[in-house]
């Protein structure tokens, strides 16, 4: 990439490409008190507290009026601060001095002490040609669809996942109305094995001024040597509307397939569906919403029926509930696994909206130009339990609070606090190994601090 860089950087005025640049570094601390969602429990982490930091950028190449190129990259992705410290070796004894001792710190290596892939990642790079008849992709790039439900490209600050693809795209506009298609290899096994996952996507989408509906829907395949097949249809409906300050968001998303998994997985069946329903009102200073979504869940996530619907994860609505894993617990054996020292065997919930559904009204004020304060209630139970879980479906509530300050144009400073009280599914759950009593409030805080280009 760096040389692509100076290479094309050394070209002559008629050869030289224009750069234009976008991104974002933004650093976050996270506090959270506890995750273990208890402070009875024998293994409770009680409170834990992290900061790391990301720099996206991309850049995008302008060759000329027609083809452009499109890159993505993140440095030091997720990497705390802290990590790697560097510590000197006495030479003549061979101990390494105490870490308390250590002065500076390092890039992440991998093992045999190379440079790791925390580095830096090329996470997307993909051309874009402008045709008489549309504008066709092509390479890896981002996914994103209506509300980010299902399909979220995860460019913003806060976000850690993210829909990539490595497919051909072709849109073409008729009006206001644009056609989507294209072809994507989700899953490259041998090149002469016939196992490869292959997809293709047909989408629709009128994008008006004040309202805007479309349909965005895939079809996923695998065909094995062994005659074992898997299909997967993936419909997605989204519609938008703005009428003066109110803003109107819709999506509902749909699965529906089935076959064989794996050798030992066979004959599944998949259903599932989800829903969000999401309306504004923006004023001079007030501003007020109300959120409302719904995922499929399922009995017996054990037999060959799968029924759950999962949201992107990338799709946040809270700073704890389907965010942060609860409960996690301590490892009684810490240094043993790369985990933070965590233990996941009890975890309840875990990030992504999935088996929900979900009320979140919120109100928000614009105390000056350059400072707002939010704040949100988010309410959530399980949409479907087995038979003798069905009087435990609370998750629970949190109440969220936001003050966002922005003194200087493209940086911003935003602190979240959030009380999440745990609802029956958790306090009343028992785990053979890991005890119970997780019915414990938790706090949780966020700051951030976004540099955005």
């Amino acid at each position: 990439m760096y040389a692509l860089i100076l290479t094309l950087s050394a070209m002559n005025p008629a050869q030289a490409a224009e750069v234009v640049w976008d991104g974002h570094y933004r650093t976050q601390v996270r506090y959270f008190d506890s995750l273990s969602v208890s402070a009875d429990n024998e293994l409770t982490e009680e409170s834990s507290m992290w900061t790391d930091h990301r720099l996206r950028l991309q850049p995008t190449f302008i060759l000329s009026d027609k083809v452009r190129l499109h890159t993505e990259l993140d440095l030091l992705p997720f990497v705390t601060w802290g990590d790697e410290s560097v510590v000197t070796t006495d030479l003549a004894s061979g101990t390494s001095a105490p870490i308390v001792t250590s002065t500076t710190v390092q890039s992440p290596s991998a093992e045999d002490g190379s440079a790791g892939l925390s580095n830096l990642q090329v996470r997307r790079v993909w051309g874009q040609i402008d045709t008489g008849l549309g504008q066709a992709r092509i390479g890896r790039m981002p996914v994103e669809w209506g509300a980010g439900m299902i399909w979220n490209a995860g460019n913003d600050p806060l976000d850690e996942y993210g829909n990539t693809a490595d497919r051909v795209q072709f849109t073409a506009p008729v009006g206001p109305v644009y056609l989507i298609g294209a072809y994507e290899v989700p899953y490259e096994g041998f090149v002469n094995d016939t196992d490869d996952v292959k997809q293709g996507t047909v989408g629709v989408a009128y994008l008006g001024e004040t309202a805007s509906i479309g349909s965005y829907n895939t079809y996923r395949w695998q065909s094995r040597e062994d005659n074992s097949k898997f299909r997967l249809f993936t419909g997605d409906i989204w519609a938008k509307a703005t009428l003066g300050q109110a803003e109107l968001e819709w999506e509902l998303g749909f699965q529906l397939g089935g076959g064989d998994l794996s050798e030992s997985i066979n004959d599944v069946r998949i259903t599932g569906l989800g829903s969000v329903l999401n309306a504004r009102i923006h004023g001079a200073k007030l501003r007020a919403g109300i959120g409302l979504g719904i995922s499929s869940g399922d009995a017996n996530p054990f037999d060959n029926e799968y029924r759950a619907f999962r949201f992107h994860p990338d799709y946040d609505i809270a700073l704890l509930m389907f965010e942060e894993p609860m409960p996690v617990l301590a490892h009684d054996n810490p240094h043993a696994f790369n985990n933070g020292g965590r233990e996941y065997g009890a975890v309840r919930m875990n990030e992504g909206i999935e088996n929900a559904m979900y009320l979140r009204p919120s109100i928000g004020y614009r105390l000056r130009e350059d400072l707002t304060v939010d704040a949100s209630l988010i309410a959530a139970q399980a949409t479907k339990l087995p038979e003798e879980l069905k009087e435990v479906r609370g998750y629970g509530a949190e109440v969220d609070v936001t003050i966002e300050y922005t003194p200087f144009e493209h940086f911003s400073i935003t602190s979240t606090s959030g009380l999440f009280m745990p609802g029956r599914y958790l306090s009343d759950y028992s785990h053979d190994e890991f005890g119970s009593d997780f019915d414990q409030t938790v706090f949780g805080s966020r700051l951030l601090g976004t540099i955005e280009f």
